[in-house]
């Protein structure tokens, strides 16, 4: 058997010198081989599941309700969609009913005209966007001449 000698113990300077080399030996072998550049795409991923069905906000301008003054910006933009009511048709047979459309100057349709408001003292509500009237000419007679009258 061999004895060893406990107290004997390789010199710090030999171990520091050995350990630098370890890590010298590492780093080199750590190295070279990238150059950077993007590797090939990989294959393309499974598809993923349906979304929901989204809504078309190209095909219609919104209104809010007018209860409200406008700003001078939502002025702008009212004035700017430059709408064209086109009347498609006009009932009168008991209560009148008049079908129209309102779009924009790109033919786009707005959207909205239809809120009602109700003012604090109404008895029921009214639509707040748009208003229109409905009259109808009396013929002359009796030496009258012909006149609008409201039909309502």
């Amino acid at each position: 058997m061999k004895n060893f000698d406990l107290k004997r113990q390789p010199s710090m300077p030999w171990t520091k010198l050995a350990m630098a080399g370890l890590l010298a030996a590492a780093l080199a072998g750590c190295g070279g081989g990238n150059d950077g550049a993007t590797g090939p795409a990989g294959a393309p991923g499974a598809p993923g599941a349906t979304g929901p069905a989204g809504k078309d906000l190209s095909s219609q301008v919104t209104i809010n309700a007018n209860s409200t003054t406008p700003t001078a910006a939502a002025i702008a933009a009212w004035q700017a969609m430059q709408p064209q009511v086109t009347v498609n048709s006009v009932a009168i047979s008991g209560t009148p009913v008049v079908k129209f459309t309102v779009k924009d100057a790109a033919g786009l349709p707005i959207v909205g005209l239809g809120n009602a408001s109700q003012a604090s003292t109404a008895r029921m509500a009214s639509l707040a966007n748009i208003s229109f009237t409905l009259a109808k000419l009396i013929p002359a007679a009796n030496g009258e001449p012909s006149k609008w009258v409201n039909y309502g």
